[in-house]
């Protein structure tokens, strides 16, 4: 979808705004289920990596960001190259359950007995299972961490430490000259527009 639009929003000679959501990303986390969360996360970044070749680096502000986190995390001492579905191969919590290294704080997978589950024979590679949770919910949350931002392009450096989420906009409305052409920059924009 991610080039199609490109396709389309190319042919209008005043530039465009285009925004892609990996909007499974949100859903896999609130249904607990972290390998299709990172499923999607690749599918996302397949479709950054089709924008950034199909679109010229030196006119082009690429902002990837997420609107907020969720309460996944990941605990343990995996060894190297251990899946990071999986969990610590041969090491037991205190309970003498096997945990997973990724886990969420609040969830469907919360075990609804109060105790865990033991997860010896679990497919937890599988697109339907549900990571472990702490806190018992019908779906899981959002968290309130930072979020990252990267920026390539012209006017990335506008994004280079933590912002509150409303600097995103006005700092991409600030480079593309949308409301103002009084910044020295916009001059030069609308002029080569006209051309």
């Amino acid at each position: 979808m991610t080039t199609k639009a490109i396709d389309i929003l190319q042919k209008d000679p005043n530039g465009f705004f285009l925004l892609v959501e990996g909007g499974k990303i949100d859903h896999a986390h609130h249904a607990g289920q972290a390998r299709l969360a990172l499923h999607d996360t690749v599918a996302f970044d397949a479709a950054i990596e089709a924008a950034v070749a199909m679109l010229p680096a030196d006119d082009t502000l690429f902002v990837v960001t997420a609107d907020h986190s969720h309460t996944i995390g990941m605990g343990g001492y995996p060894s190297r190259g251990n899946g990071i579905l999986k969990g610590p191969e041969g090491v037991r919590a205190k309970d003498g359950l096997p945990y997973l290294t990724l886990s969420y704080a609040n969830g469907p997978g919360a075990s609804q007995s109060g105790s865990r589950r033991d997860l010896t024979d679990s497919k937890t590679e599988e697109n339907e299972f549900l990571q472990e949770a702490l806190v018992p919910l019908s779906v899981e949350t959002h968290g309130g961490e930072d979020v990252a931002i990267y920026a390539k392009g012209p006017f990335a450096h506008l994004f280079h430490t933590l912002h509150e989420q409303h600097y995103i906009a006005v700092a991409m409305d600030y480079a593309a000259c949308y409301r103002s052409n009084t910044p020295d920059h916009c001059e030069w924009t609308h002029l080569l527009q006209r051309c």
